[in-house]
């Protein structure tokens, strides 16, 4: 088989037998080695109506990021309560002033520790809450994450694109997720839609988007 994107030859073992997705070893880019799509996921919902496409599709749950935000939550209310105690326990048995700041000090360090997981919790609440919203009508792709704020919108012509294409980004060799990119005719190119969880979910987002530009002759 041959990439589509950079016309490499992609060997058999970066085909996967169960889905017929291949990867291109050279350019990450994904894509089916056969002309029938898998069946919808059932989290994917996809309306047609007034000439416009909407997709919606839930946030990555991060179990990883879901337990260090756990296990952080509950070691920082641990050093909270000692440190608290023991700096109270000192002001009221008039400590030196190198041992106050000392304590103040690492009390500073645990707030600061505080914004950090608070962040986390904010991120983990998202993967629950939030949902990617994607619409295209009248020559605009608009891609919007919510209820919850915070993360990046996106907004595209249509008519600038070009080609569009969905790509696997590695961490150390290993998949760890997918996003759909597009090449403008200007030679930029733009992501449209990231931190795709599986293959097949990128490709049936992109088969979708495709479809929509032909219908519309864009």
């Amino acid at each position: 088989m041959i990439c589509s994107h950079c016309n490499k030859e992609i060997p058999e073992h970066h085909i996967d037998s169960r889905t017929m997705i291949a990867v291109c070893e050279n350019c990450s880019v994904v894509s089916y080695c056969t002309d029938k799509l898998l069946p919808v996921p059932s989290y994917i919902k996809v309306e047609e109506k007034d000439r416009g496409l909407s997709i919606v599709r839930p946030f990555n749950i991060d179990g990883f990021l879901i337990f260090i935000t756990i296990f952080f939550d509950i070691c920082l209310s641990f050093c909270f309560i000692i440190w608290a105690a023991k700096l109270i326990r000192h002001i009221l048995n008039n400590p030196t002033i190198i041992m106050l700041a000392f304590y103040l000090i690492t009390f500073l360090f645990l707030i600061g520790g505080v914004i950090v997981v608070a962040y986390m919790n904010y991120h983990s609440l998202a993967c629950f809450v939030n949902k990617t919203f994607i619409r295209l009508k009248e020559d605009e792709f608009f891609l919007k994450c919510g209820p919850l704020p915070g993360y990046i919108n996106n907004k595209i012509k249509l008519s600038d694109i070009d080609k569009i294409y969905s790509v696997e980004e590695l961490s150390d060799g290993t998949p760890m997720y997918y996003k759909i990119n597009c090449i403008l005719k200007n030679k930029d190119v733009v992501n449209m839609v990231t931190n795709i969880k599986k293959p097949e979910d990128a490709l049936f987002i992109q088969k979708k988007i495709e479809d929509y530009l032909k219908d519309v002759n864009i």
